[in-house]
């Protein structure tokens, strides 16, 4: 599925929960979006600086992954795949001139208790972009400097030959050359740390909306015809 057919799915509430304990709270009527600049921003996003919010302005490809249950999948092997607790930072993302093309779609994600489950695992916070911390979930993420906890240890012994932890390996491998190993990873609790630090986000997500995107990227999935006669029906996916 499409993030077109998503859209127009969710925009029509068929969609419920995408990962265990989620919620789909996105809504797609313009009455619960707001224009500013060249961006629309959904109206149902959480308050700024909230805890447990995370923003990521993104491609398509990444936020059909996530949006389709795929969030094993999503992980990065060329970058740090940054997630701001500031969404006013995630959305510099789309002021650029090729911001349309290059990330679309900005995503809200809540996950309660990531950050302290983090530091149990000796993340000891995300990396720093102009006063903003971010942390990444990317192979090649920049958080701070980690250590080899106990925690650590006790989860890495527990879910390294899960299918959850392959299909991150496999993932992160799309873009990465020559691929990592397992056997390589299990030496290095650095990368051990990495491949934990992923699961940790990922299973933690209790809800993901689409906060904001460009007005024309917005315009054109509006436009689709495959979507629902009633464009501009109100309500909440519960």
């Amino acid at each position: 599925m499409d993030f077109t057919e998503q859209f127009c799915r969710i925009k029509d509430k068929q969609i419920s929960g995408i990962y265990p304990n989620v919620v789909q709270s996105t809504t797609y009527d313009p009455m619960f979006w707001k224009k500013n600049h060249t961006i629309w921003i959904s109206n149902t996003v959480g308050a700024p600086d909230q805890p447990d919010l995370f923003y990521r302005s993104m491609s398509m490809e990444e936020a059909e992954l996530w949006l389709g249950r795929n969030g094993y999948d999503a992980v990065i092997g060329d970058g740090h795949q940054g997630f701001a607790q500031d969404m006013s930072y995630s959305l510099k993302y789309m002021n650029g001139t090729k911001a349309a093309s290059r990330y679309p779609v900005m995503l809200q994600f809540h996950v309660p208790g990531y950050v302290d489950k983090a530091r149990e695992i000796g993340v000891a916070n995300g990396a720093q972009e102009e006063g903003v911390f971010c942390f990444g979930i990317g192979w090649k993420s920049k958080n701070g400097a980690g250590t080899n906890t106990a925690g650590l240890k006790t989860l890495w012994s527990q879910r390294a030959d899960s299918n959850e932890t392959a299909r991150i390996m496999k993932s992160i491998n799309k873009t990465l050359s020559p691929p990592f190993t397992l056997e390589t990873v299990r030496s290095n609790f650095l990368y051990q740390q990495k491949i934990i630090n992923s699961l940790i986000f990922i299973e933690s997500i209790q809800g993901v909306s689409v906060a904001a995107m460009p007005d024309v990227v917005f315009d054109k999935l509006m436009k689709v015809q495959k979507c629902s006669p009633k464009p501009f029906d109100t309500g909440s996916i519960v």
